[in-house]
C-alpha cells in the first residue's frame, strides 16, 4: 500500500470515528429529551386528576352557591313585603307619625344598601341583592311619603327618586351588574306614576322618557346586557300604554300638540329598543367604545325578539293615539313593512343573513296586517297569494327558512280564505271576476308554489290539498245549475280523463294516480248520489257514457304500457 493510500484510509477513519461521536451525543440528548417529557406528562396528568377533582368540587359549590342565592332572593322578598306590612300596621294602629314612618323606611333601605356595600366581593350574590334591596325599599319609601303621608314637598321627593334611580344605575356599571339596572330602569319609569297627582303635562313625561331611555340606552349599548334591554322595551311601552288607555278610559281628548309628544316619545321607544340594538350587533363599533364587539358569531336571541316586538307593540299606540281609520292603520303597516323591507336589504350587504331574514319576516307580518286592513274579500285572497308566490320565489334563490315559512303561512290564510268563501256563499255566477281569482288561488297553491318547492313531501301536500280544493269548487260553482248534480258528475270525470292522459303523456306515475283516483270518486258519486237524485234518463247517460270512458282509458293505458315494455 503506497504512503498516499494509506493516508487517505486514515482521514477517513477519523472521519467516520467524529461521525460516530456526533451520533452517541444526537442519542443521549435524545434519550433525556424524552425523559423529560415523560416527566412532563407526568407532571400534566396529577394537574389535569387534580382539576376534574376541582371541577367537580366547584359543580358541587356551584349547586350550592345556587340554592343560595334562591335563598337570598326569597328572603329579600319576604323582608320587603314585611317592610310593606310594617307601613300599612303602622299607619292603621296609628302608632307613629308620618315623618317617623319614612324614617324608618329610609333607615331600612340604608341598612340593606350599606350592608351590601361593605360585603366582600366573594358573596356576590348577597351583595347585589342587598344592594338591589335597599334601592328598592328607597322608592317604596319615596312613595309612601309622597302618596301616603303627604308632609314632604314633591320637588323634594322627586329629587329623591332621581338620587335613587343615579344611583343604581352608576352602580350597576361600577359593579358590572345587570341586577342593578333593572332596578334603576323600572324605578325610573315607574316613578312618574309613583308620584302623581293628577296635574302635570304629557310634554313633560315625554321629555322626562325620553331622558330615562337615553340614559339606560347608553349603558346597554356599553354592556350589552340582554335583561336591561327587556327592562327598556316593556318599561318603556307600558308607559306610553298607560297614557294611551287613560285617555280613552277617562274620556280626555288629547290636544295636537300632545298627540305628537306621544309620536315623537313611541318612536324614540322604537329607535332605543329596536334599532340601536341592531346596531350594535351588526356595527359594534360605530357608536361604542373601541373593543365592544359582540360575543360570538350569533346575534342575541332578544334582539331577534324585538325585531319582531316592537314594531308590532308600537303600531298598537300610534292608531289608538290618532284614532285612525283601518285604512289609515293599514297604510302605517304597510310603511312599518317598507322600513322592514330597507333593513332586511341592509343587513344582507353586510352579510347577516340572520338578522336580515328576522327583519324580511317582520315587514312579512307588518304587510300582510296592513293588507287585511285595506282589503277585503276576493282582492285580499288574490294579493296573499301572490305575496306568498313571491315570498316563495325568494326563499328559493335565497335559501332563507324563514321567508319560506311565511310564503306557506300566507298561502295557508289564502287557502282558508277560499275555502271560507266557498262555504258560505251560494249560487255564485261561473264566469265572473270572482271565478278568476278564485282559480287563482287554486293555481298559485297547486302550481306555482311547489314549482318553487324542494321538499318532495311538501310538494305532495299541496298537490293533494289543492285537488281536493278544487274538486269542491267545482261542486260548489256546478251545483247550483239544474241538474247540477250530473254537471258535478261530467265535470269531475272530464278532470279525471285530463289528469290521466298528463300522465301518460309527461307528468308520470303520480299524475296518474290522481286522476285514477278521481275516477273512483266519480264512481262512487255515481252509486251514492247520482243513482238516487237524477232522472232516469241522466243515470242511462252518464253510467253508459262513463262506462265506454273507461274502456276507452283501459284500452288507452294498455296500449301505452305495450308501447313502452316494446
Amino acid at each position: 500500500m503506497s504512503e498516499q493510500e494509506e493516508n487517505n484510509l486514515q482521514d477517513r477513519v477519523e472521519k467516520l470515528e467524529k461521525r460516530v461521536g456526533e451520533l452517541e451525543r444526537q442519542l443521549s440528548v435524545s434519550e433525556a429529551t424524552s425523559r423529560e417529557i415523560q416527566q412532563l406528562e407526568t407532571t400534566r396528568k396529577a394537574p389535569d386528576n387534580a382539576s376534574s377533582k376541582d371541577e367537580t368540587a366547584s359543580w358541587d359549590t356551584d349547586g350550592i352557591q345556587f340554592g343560595e342565592e334562591w335563598l337570598n332572593r326569597i328572603g329579600i322578598g319576604l323582608l320587603l313585603i314585611g317592610v310593606a306590612f310594617l307601613f300599612k300596621y303602622s299607619i292603621d294602629q296609628g302608632w307613629l307619625i308620618p315623618p317617623i314612618r319614612s324614617a324608618i323606611g329610609l333607615v331600612t333601605g340604608l341598612f340593606l344598601f350599606g350592608s351590601g356595600i361593605k360585603m366582600n366581593a366573594e358573596a356576590k350574590p348577597l351583595k347585589q341583592i342587598l344592594i338591589g334591596g335597599g334601592i328598592a325599599v328607597f322608592y317604596i319609601t319615596g312613595f309612601a311619603t309622597f302618596q301616603l303621608y303627604s308632609f314632604v314637598p314633591s320637588v323634594i321627593v322627586w329629587s329623591f327618586m332621581i338620587i335613587v334611580t343615579l344611583l343604581a344605575l352608576s352602580l350597576s356599571v361600577q359593579q358590572e351588574e345587570a341586577a342593578l339596572s333593572i332596578v334603576g330602569t323600572l324605578g325610573a319609569l315607574g316613578t312618574p306614576f309613583m308620584l302623581f297627582t293628577g296635574e302635570g303635562s304629557i310634554g313633560t313625561l315625554v321629555i322626562y322618557l325620553l331622558i330615562v331611555l337615553t340614559g339606560t340606552s347608553a349603558i346597554y349599548m356599553k354592556k350589552g346586557w340582554r335583561s336591561l334591554l327587556w327592562s327598556i322595551a316593556v318599561g318603556g311601552w307600558a308607559v306610553l300604554l298607560v297614557v294611551v288607555l287613560n285617555g280613552l278610559f277617562t274620556g280626555t281628548t288629547f290636544s295636537y300638540q300632545d298627540k305628537w309628544w306621544m309620536q315623537v316619545g313611541t318612536v324614540m321607544w322604537m329607535l332605543v329598543s329596536w334599532l340601536l340594538p341592531v346596531i350594535r350587533e351588526v356595527w359594534p363599533n360605530s357608536l361604542l367604545a373601541p373593543g365592544i364587539e359582540r360575543s360570538g358569531d350569533s346575534v342575541s336571541s332578544t334582539v331577534h325578539s324585538m325585531v319582531f316586538m316592537v314594531p308590532l307593540f308600537g303600531m298598537l299606540i300610534i292608531p289608538a293615539l290618532w284614532d285612525l281609520s283601518a285604512d289609515q292603520s293599514g297604510i302605517g303597516y304597510i310603511l312599518m313593512a317598507a322600513v322592514g323591507g330597507v333593513l332586511y336589504w341592509v343587513l344582507e350587504r353586510e352579510g347577516d343573513t340572520k338578522l336580515a331574514s328576522s327583519h324580511a319576516m317582520m315587514g312579512l307580518v307588518m304587510l300582510t296586517i296592513g293588507l287585511f286592513l285595506i282589503l277585503e274579500g276576493n282582492v285580499l285572497m288574490v294579493v296573499l297569494m301572490a305575496e306568498a308566490v313571491a315570498l316563495r320565489y325568494i326563499a328559493q334563490q335565497t335559501e332563507d327558512r324563514k321567508i319560506g315559512f311565511g310564503s306557506h303561512l300566507l298561502a295557508l290564510i289564502a287557502i282558508f280564505w277560499l275555502f271560507n268563501l266557498m262555504r258560505f256563499e251560494v249560487g255564485n255566477l261561473l264566469f265572473s271576476v270572482d271565478t278568476v281569482s278564485q282559480l287563482f288561488v287554486i293555481a298559485g297553491a297547486g302550481i306555482l308554489i311547489p314549482y318553487w318547492v324542494r321538499g318532495k313531501n311538501i310538494k305532495q301536500i299541496y298537490h293533494i290539498g289543492t285537488h281536493i280544493l278544487f274538486l269542491f269548487w267545482i261542486y260548489h260553482k256546478v251545483a247550483g245549475f239544474e241538474n247540477g248534480q250530473a254537471l258535478v258528475t261530467i265535470t269531475w270525470g272530464a278532470y279525471a280523463i285530463i289528469l290521466l292522459l298528463l300522465g301518460f303523456i309527461r307528468f308520470g306515475k303520480k299524475m296518474r294516480i290522481g286522476g285514477m283516483a278521481t275516477l273512483f270518486l266519480v264512481v262512487g258519486k255515481l252509486f251514492l248520489v247520482d243513482l238516487s237524485k237524477l232522472q232516469a234518463i241522466w243515470r242511462i247517460l252518464l253510467f253508459m257514457g262513463f262506462g265506454a270512458v273507461f274502456l276507452l282509458l283501459g284500452y288507452y293505458g294498455q296500449s301505452r304500457w305495450s308501447d313502452k315494455s316494446d
